[in-house]
This record gives C-alpha cells, sequence and structure tokens, in this order.
C-alpha cells in the first residue's frame, strides 16, 4: 500500500495530546492502568477492593464504606518518551515552553502501540454483616482506546521530535496501516464475602461478585 503522506505545519494540537499521553504514560505503569491498585491493596479502602478481589471484604476494617464517586485515567505507549531536566509536573504547572527536543522516539522498525483508559466509580457502598463476612454493590463506568499494530511511518505523522513539515510534504511511503480500537462499557455489581477459617497462621476467606 502507497499514499503520499503531507505533514502539518502547525503542531500544537498535536503537541497537547502526544504530551498528554506522555504525562499519563508516566504516571501510570502499563499494569497499572486505571486500576487504581494504590487502593484496592488498601484494608480501609472498601469498595475500592472489590474491583480486583471481591474476598478483601469478608473481613474489612470498616462496618459501613460508602463513595460517591472516584475517577482514574492511565496511558502507556512503546513509541515514545518523555526526556527533559524539567519535569513533567514542573513544566505544566509554571507554562513553561515545550521542546521538540523532550520527545524521544523509539525507532526499531516495528509497529507501535498506544493505549489509553479511564474509569468512573461510584456510587457504591459496603456493609460489614459481621466481623466475618461483608455485603457490597457497586457500580462502574470504563473506557479505552488503543491504537495498535502502528506503522511507524503512520506514527511518525504525529511525531513531536524530529525534521520539519518540509521534508515530509508529498512523501512517498509503503507499511502504512494501523488498527484502532475502542470500547465503553457500564457495570452494576452486588458482592459478598466471608472467612472461611482462621487459624492464626493459616487465614483463608472467599467471595464473590455478580455483575450485569
Amino acid at each position: 500500500m502507497q499514499s503520499n503522506l503531507v505533514y502539518m505545519e502547525n503542531f500544537s494540537a498535536v503537541k497537547t495530546i502526544f504530551l498528554s499521553l506522555v504525562f499519563s504514560a508516566t504516571l501510570y505503569p502499563a499494569g497499572a492502568q486505571v486500576q487504581q491498585l494504590g487502593l484496592a491493596n488498601s484494608n480501609f479502602m472498601g469498595t475500592h477492593s472489590l474491583y480486583t478481589n471481591p474476598a478483601a471484604i469478608a473481613d474489612s476494617r470498616q462496618s459501613f464504606y460508602l463513595n460517591l464517586f472516584a475517577a482514574g485515567a492511565g496511558g502507556t505507549n512503546n513509541y515514545f518518551r518523555y526526556e527533559s531536566a524539567v519535569s513533567l509536573f514542573k513544566l505544566l504547572k509554571d507554562d513553561l515552553p515545550f521542546e521538540d527536543e523532550y520527545i524521544k522516539e523509539n525507532l526499531n522498525g516495528k509497529p507501535k502501540l498506544l493505549s489509553t483508559g479511564a474509569e468512573l466509580r461510584g456510587p457504591a457502598f459496603m456493609i460489614r454483616l459481621s466481623p466475618k463476612h461483608s455485603f457490597g454493590f457497586t457500580t462502574r463506568l470504563r473506557g479505552g482506546v488503543q491504537l495498535n499494530n502502528l506503522s511507524e511511518n503512520i506514527a511518525r505523522l504525529y511525531k513531536v521530535q524530529g525534521g520539519t513539515a518540509e521534508e515530509r510534504l508529498n512523501e512517498l511511503t509503503e507499511n502504512n496501516s494501523l488498527h484502532l480500537n475502542a470500547n465503553v462499557l457500564s457495570e452494576i455489581g452486588l458482592s459478598y464475602a466471608r472467612v472461611v477459617f482462621d487459624q492464626e497462621k493459616h487465614f483463608l476467606k472467599a467471595g464473590f461478585t455478580v455483575k450485569k
């Protein structure tokens, strides 16, 4: 497949999008995107534990937990990275000029991946029925967008660093491909968990969630 790639001369909007993706990818590693693992692994975060392991609330430290709403977002990619003596936080906070050389491309001839997602949790609540069993109700809205099998030719149309617009005007290239996936889903969940046995060194609890 061949096509003429026309390079855009105005990069302001593209820089904003790419900086946002780099910023989110820096804050959220690929394995922790949107899952809010810092909350989920705590014994004091009630309904947030249900999204990763419903058994977690069996011996909850709280008799009642209410979450009106919580939100999270994340992103990752294997195409570019942010590299500068100025932190991203300071760059955004002080409204400093964004320089092209802050973005480093990974040009290895392989297809690229860019993925981002977000979720909105709540309202949700959890009730401890006794020291050994609990009940929970959760709601959640999730969405994600992924660009995969993205050829470097296409990826570099949106690059922030390297080259000028004139260099790519009317340039004939091959192997131009990409796959775009987008998903949005909502869910309502009912959870129950209890301690199966507690013998000091040996402790077992179980739980389940029914979702619609």
